[in-house]
């Protein structure tokens, strides 16, 4: 049988009304065939209004660079302010790369959309192109309105050295941008402080682009150095440095950790714990462990792996991490229980974590910690892992248990549930020989004390009559 036949104006319609009900299901039949996936694609970027757009943006956002060059051509339901500017970064691109071809001055301009979205953000862009006139912000200012005008005063004036290098960044013209770089004055993009953009650092920018060549060739250019005081200069390094740890990019981050310790002397070390974690809640594979392996070793001195840090590792079950950080640590040297590795390990509940610890050699009834005196005078007791595991939960305790830990005497076991009780009550005899109370005998014994606990204030009492 004959597939029928149905005329492209007719696909058309049909697409129309159905991503006007909804993008995201027009967007799943993209795959059904090419001129479904380009009809589809067409539709949402050509006729759909921005009230239908703004329903679904993860979609829109992925078709922003193409739905920018439409809408430059023609400004429909938008804000035109933002596109003049395209069109006038585009041409001054043209200009100075020698492009007079119409084609190619399209496909730069498409790669301009496509940079600027990556760089300015997609959800700013939404805000240039689609806010309404009396939108506020949550303390009452109207962002837009300051916006739309500032880009008008921007798009009668000169173009300024921070806007072509922003433009050369965008379609990654690296000679281009070699050649501007040294007449860079100023470190962030727009050098007009309140709403306008984001006020993005071109470090984060070359992050965005997920370039190295273009990072490496800011750093090289001292761009660090350019930034007004070396606390502000910090501050954009570790933003770009979280970026380049959620894209997993061993290279970037490290480069950028590196600026940072040659631009601020001070602070090192906390921006050197708090990177750490970054990597840690982002590693999932093994680039990101690269990223740990290679912060360790720029360690600006000092304990190279902090308690918080680890307990993070521990936290977050990222057993590649733990094992890193445990080549640098002494696994049975704490001042505390609170300290000590192996119980932090436990308390995280990861079963593959407390196993990292103990194959690392941790003492697993270890209670000498030292004396810790309180502001009485009085000594503050410590505990121990299995201790740490009954409070934490039953898989802790049977772990340990499997590996050899004493079970310590302990009279509020019952608190822990039944199961609990007869795990440890099974373990602690086969240590001791000794018996012990089941856990129906021992909730006998407590109800009785608990009974005459009740009963003694009124004996008194009567006692007293």
């Amino acid at each position: 049988m004959e597939t029928p036949y149905i005329p492209p104006e007719l696909i058309s319609i049909i697409i129309h009304h159905l991503s006007s009900t909804g993008i995201r299901d027009s967007w799943k039949l993209r795959g059904v065939s090419k001129v479904f996936r380009d009809t589809i694609t067409d539709d949402i970027v050509m006729r759909q209004t921005k009230d239908v757009l703004a329903e679904a943006t993860e979609v829109f956002d992925h078709l922003m660079p193409r739905y920018l060059c439409y809408r430059v051509r023609k400004p429909l339901d938008v804000h035109e302010p933002f596109l003049v500017r395209l069109t006038k970064l585009n041409d001054y691109l043209c200009d100075e790369l020698k492009i007079s071809d119409p084609t190619k001055k399209a496909d730069k301009l498409f790669a301009l959309c496509q940079g600027q979205a990556k760089i300015v953000g997609c959800g700013v862009i939404r805000d240039l192109l689609w806010s309404d006139s009396d939108d506020q912000d949550w303390m009452g200012r109207n962002w837009n309105s300051d916006n739309q005008d500032w880009l008008r005063s921007y798009n009668a004036a000169p173009i300024s050295i921070e806007e072509k290098v922003a433009a050369a960044m965008s379609v990654c013209a690296l000679p281009l941008l070699h050649t501007l770089l040294p007449q860079l004055t100023a470190y962030k993009f727009y050098p007009r402080g309140g709403a306008c953009f984001r006020e993005e650092s071109y470090l984060l920018a070359a992050v965005s682009m997920e370039n190295n060549e273009m990072l490496q060739l800011l750093l090289d250019n001292d761009l660090p150095a350019k930034f007004t005081t070396p606390s502000s200069a910090g501050d954009y390094i570790e933003e770009a440095m979280r970026l380049a740890i959620k894209q997993s990019s061993t290279a970037r981050t490290l480069a950028l950790f590196d600026a940072f310790l040659a631009v601020k002397s001070g602070c090192q070390k906390t921006a050197y714990n708090s990177t750490l974690k970054h990597a840690i809640m982002q590693s999932s594979s093994e680039t990101n462990i690269d990223i740990v392996t290679g912060l360790i070793d720029r360690c600006p001195g000092g304990q190279k792996v902090h308690t918080q840090v680890f307990t993070k590792a521990c936290k977050y079950g990222n057993v590649d991490a733990v094992k890193v950080f445990l080549e640098h640590m002494a696994v049975n040297n704490a001042t505390s229980h609170l300290t000590l590795p192996l119980n932090r390990a436990i308390q995280s509940g990861h079963a593959a974590v407390i196993d990292a610890v103990l194959e690392a050699g941790a003492d697993i009834n270890k209670t000498d910690y030292g004396s810790r005196i309180d502001s009485r005078g009085i000594a503050i007791p410590e505990l121990s892992p299995m201790e740490i595991a009954i409070k934490t939960g039953q898989g802790a305790v049977s772990m340990l248990l499997e590996r050899g830990a004493t079970v310590p005497s302990l009279t509020i076991w019952y608190r822990r549930g039944r199961s609990m009780y007869s795990l440890l009550r099974e373990a602690r005899i086969a240590q001791t020989g000794r018996k012990l109370r089941t856990w129906e005998q021992n909730k006998v014994i407590i109800r009785r004390e608990n009974q005459a606990a009740r009963e003694a204030p009124r004996a008194c009492q009567a006692n007293r009559a």
